[in-house]
């Protein structure tokens, strides 16, 4: 099963993704405690498009071995795939137990409670991520999307100008600290951001 798994891994990284989810199903039929097997056809399968059976063998994945946090978090993001949040944020919540600090479990989380309209929840996770990598463009970008939500503009400034600072192309990024700007009466700010998104995608004349 072992050597099924490898060829499983090398069809996968040439591209051969039909190929591959064959040698990773025939290995969990020989070893269905293979979780790794199982974490990689889930894996595969969501590549071919096949939602439904990626998250089927990512449950196998972490029902083998239940402290497999990957495994939680890439079956949640078949759920938001879905917008199937109610069902995306328990898994979520299960790989950031398993793994507090882990940058990308705790950004999806607070992204999926935001999309269900828990403000203050993605908040929480959005201030976790950012203390894991407080330089990062999108974390600081979300939250300051989240302060907004909740009328608090003079807050959310300071995440907005720390993206523009990382991505000063990013059209959405500028967009938002226009946003920012004029919820405050700070026309100079938000002239800035609506003009920079303007230059940088024209889609946003």
């Amino acid at each position: 099963d072992d050597i099924l798994y490898e060829l499983g891994k090398v069809q996968y990284r040439a591209g051969k993704y039909e190929d591959a989810s064959a040698s990773f199903e025939v290995c969990t039929s020989i070893n269905p405690l293979h979780e790794r097997a199982f974490y990689n056809l889930g894996v595969t399968y969501s590549r071919l498009g096949f939602v439904d059976s990626a998250f089927a063998a990512f449950q196998s994945a972490y029902t083998v071995k239940p402290d497999y946090g990957i495994a939680y978090y890439s079956a949640a993001n078949i759920m938001v795939s879905k917008k199937q949040y109610n069902d995306a944020i328990p898994l979520y919540r299960k790989a950031v137990s398993l793994d507090p600090e882990e940058e990308k479990y705790l950004r999806d989380l607070a992204g999926a409670l935001f999309y269900r309209g828990d403000y203050a929840g993605a908040e929480e996770f959005y201030s976790k991520a950012l203390a894991v990598a407080p330089d990062s463009p999108d974390n600081n970008y979300n939250m300051a999307v989240v302060l907004l939500r909740q009328d608090r503009a003079s807050e959310a400034l300071e995440y907005a100008v720390n993206a523009v600072k990382a991505r000063s192309d990013s059209a959405v990024y500028l967009f938002t600290l226009g946003e920012v700007g004029e919820k405050l009466g700070d026309f100079n700010t938000a002239i800035t951001g609506y003009q920079g998104a303007v230059n940088a995608d024209s889609s946003y004349l």
